[in-house]
């Protein structure tokens, strides 16, 4: 059952419809009266009735008014327009706001009824569609979540896997679509708007400019395509993501160098990353693991140091964070080939 308004400043009328509607197959109920458009305007924004029958001619607020108004807010309302032949030319005016109906005064039950018969098809179609509408974003959506995450975790052949099967889905229910190529484009649409949500630097946008065209077999082969095409990125970006954690990981090294507690754990949690894998990338990107990293840096610094003499040596053991001097002396010989105390020797007088 559908809700209906009654607008209408001559009460009489509105008693007559009210009856008139109450005794038609009980699809529509009257919901609300008004007298003039202002009231009936404050009942839709209230009540959301499916159909509005409104005279035209009425104080305060007249129909063409009214109807302007619901359809700048209430867009779905149905709305049957009441006119005398005198406000002919201004029933004629509505239909330009998408009005369904007019019916002229006196109302005849007969033609009152077709009338209701008509607009009770449009609106329980409108709202099948909708309904269907509905049901197929729903459906949609989880698709793209499916996809989405397979995308972002950069599962490719799982991703073009569970894409032929979308699109098995799609051609078993092409009637409920205008065509393949819109099943298509809703799908991505939802999945880019995700990815970007996730990662609003990403450039997908652009994949939308390019319209699914094609039949079946073309559809679905753009649709694979465009994932490779994603997924590719996401990885160049990622990388370069992981390359900018790594240096700011090999910054913090050198700053932090001579603390004998630096370890693998604390600079790899700097970087927002897993130990392991922190450890694997440092090695990809700085072609070294990280304690040779750090032991080779620290032994250029002592080297350094140790052209001074102003420092003693085990003064430099414990400034590049060795607390060990023969554990410094040890590591040392086995990186430069030589002891502490000879390459002091060795470099006299050559500080730099």
């Amino acid at each position: 059952m559908y809700k209906a308004i009654i607008v209408d400043d001559e009460i009489m009328i509105k008693k007559s419809l009210t009856k008139l509607i109450e005794q038609y197959d009980g699809r529509f109920r009257v919901i609300g009266e008004a007298e003039d458009g202002q009231e009936a305007l404050a009942l839709v924004k209230q009540l959301s009735p499916d159909l509005v029958i409104t005279d035209i001619h009425m104080p305060v607020m007249d129909g063409l008014e009214l109807i302007r108004e619901i359809r700048g807010n209430k867009p779905n309302v149905e709305i049957v327009v009441i006119s005398g032949y005198a406000e002919f030319e201004y029933a004629r005016e509505s239909l330009k706001y998408g009005v369904a109906e007019y019916l002229l005064k006196p109302l005849k039950p007969a033609e009152l009824r077709q009338t209701l018969d008509r607009v009770y098809g449009k609106i329980h179609s409108s709202r099948n569609n909708i309904l269907k509408q509905s049901e197929i974003l729903l459906d949609c959506r989880k698709k793209s979540e499916t996809l989405t995450d397979l995308i972002w975790s950069l599962q490719e052949q799982e991703a073009l896997r569970v894409m032929e099967q979308n699109h098995g889905d799609f051609t078993a229910t092409l009637a409920q679509w205008e065509n393949l190529a819109q099943a298509y484009e809703l799908l991505f649409t939802l999945v880019i708007r995700e990815l970007h949500r996730r990662l609003e630097d990403v450039p997908f946008a652009s994949i939308l400019d390019e319209r699914f065209q094609g039949d079946p077999d073309q559809l679905l082969l753009k649709a694979k395509s465009h994932i490779v095409r994603m997924m590719e990125t996401l990885r160049a970006m990622r990388n370069l993501a992981y390359r900018e954690r790594i240096r700011r990981a090999v910054a913090y090294i050198d700053e932090q160098y001579h603390r004998e507690s630096l370890n693998l754990s604390e600079v790899a949690e700097k970087a927002n990353m897993s130990p392991s894998y922190f450890s694997r990338l440092f090695k990809e990107e700085m072609g070294i693991g990280f304690l040779q990293y750090i032991t080779k840096l620290r032994m250029g610094k002592a080297k350094q140091l140790l052209r001074d003499p102003a420092y003693k040596t085990f003064e430099v053991a414990s400034a590049v964070g060795y607390s060990d001097y023969t554990h410094f002396a040890k590591t040392f010989k086995k990186q430069e080939g030589i002891s502490p105390t000879d390459y002091r020797k060795q470099t006299e007088g050559t500080i730099s």
